[in-house]
């Protein structure tokens, strides 16, 4: 069950994070670009993930105890069809390509998993 309200793209929480962690690269913007093709900015899911687990109590008792998961309005629907129509046991989670990317979590040229 989710533990946090979503984080929408707009949502600029993350701005002063994105900086900061700009900052440290010797202000080089695309500095993660060559691993997983996206530039260091809010607007991307990997610095929601990392507020989330630094601001929510629920999320970061969870990331403690295993028991987390992130993904997007695609991945949660695809998670709960597969629960109540699959009998699914909620233990793993699908995602496509383009929208495990967009989460930090793969590589943007070749697909692999990162991390």
């Amino acid at each position: 069950m989710p533990l946090h309200n979503a984080i929408v793209w707009l949502d600029s929480r993350t701005f002063e994070m994105a900086n900061q962690i700009i900052a440290e690269r010797n202000n080089d913007v695309n500095y993660y670009q060559k691993k997983c093709g996206l530039l260091i900015h809010s607007y991307f899911s990997a610095l929601k993930m990392k507020w989330l687990m630094e601001n929510s109590s629920a999320v970061s008792k969870a990331a403690r105890e295993g028991d987390l998961c992130f993904g997007t309005v695609d991945s949660w629907v695809v998670y709960v069809i597969s629960i109540l129509l699959l009998e699914f046991d909620g233990k793993k989670s699908a995602c496509d390509r383009c929208n495990k990317c967009k989460q930090n979590n793969a590589n943007g040229y070749s697909y692999t998993q990162m991390g």
